[in-house]
């Protein structure tokens, strides 16, 4: 029994201690990009299609109207919604290891 609680109390103090983050990490967390109180979003008009579009990259958005309507003035919406997807690649300095941005979303 005493093992037991000896091996769930180093666990939980482990869980702890990798769960802090660095004041330089917290301070981006605080900042006020990605609160939602920013978010806008707009309708584009042009040429025969209609849409809605958001400050955050995103374009089209089911079942808010009109989202990717074609020809305008239709009500035919062939968008459920779009996100544009930006990824890098870096090199680290020293190790030479490379690190990809999109290797989270690649399955």
């Amino acid at each position: 029994m005493l093992k037991k609680i000896s091996l769930i109390t180093l666990l939980l103090i482990t869980e702890i201690v990798f769960a802090q983050v660095s004041p330089s990490t917290q301070r981006y967390r605080n900042d006020e990009y990605g609160n939602i109180q920013y978010r806008r979003e707009g309708v584009m008009d042009g040429n025969q299609i209609r849409t809605l579009f958001y400050n955050n990259g995103e374009v089209g958005q089911w079942p808010y109207q009109p989202s990717g309507e074609w020809p305008k003035g239709t009500g035919h919406s062939y968008l459920d919604g779009v996100a544009v997807l930006i990824s890098t690649e870096i090199t680290a300095p020293g190790t030479g290891n490379n690190s990809s941005s999109a290797s989270n979303f690649i399955s």
